[in-house]
């Protein structure tokens, strides 16, 4: 597997419930930073131009070995000096999610394996608000 961005004891991934119109209430990515999504189904695609025009690189559909939610899911790659540089948008975000998995932890990134090497190879640059180069 890769190494992960940033700061690579501190990353993280955030699984969000995906409702309809789940994307329009997350908080742009602060420039300079570089947060990649994926959604656990078909529906998810729709959120990618909202996803895009508010910085995040969308991955596109994956799943883990995470259990099942019982509804659509996002899973969002952040590095931990994105959530120390901006600690605001960070609790933002991280409010909002339903599991934040270190990936300082060698079992999680074992599990996470295949949607981690997702997230790390499909880079996109996003024409949006917080669009930067990708961190690894």
């Amino acid at each position: 597997m890769r190494p992960l961005p940033g700061d690579t004891p501190e990353a993280v991934l955030l699984r969000l419930p995906a409702p309809a119109g789940w994307a329009r209430d997350l908080p742009p990515v602060p420039l300079g930073f570089r947060v990649s999504v994926s959604v656990s189904s078909l529906d998810g695609l729709r959120a990618q131009p909202e996803l895009e025009a508010r910085g995040y690189s969308f991955v596109g559909v994956h799943h883990t070995a995470l259990p099942r939610a019982a509804t659509d899911v996002a899973d969002l790659l952040v590095a931990g000096a994105l959530a120390h540089a901006h600690p605001r948008w960070w609790r933002t975000l991280a409010a909002r999610a339903d599991r934040v998995l270190s990936l300082s932890f060698g079992p999680v990134r074992a599990m996470l394996g295949d949607l981690l090497e997702a997230h790390l190879t499909s880079v996109r640059p996003s024409p949006g608000v917080g669009s930067t180069p990708p961190l690894c």
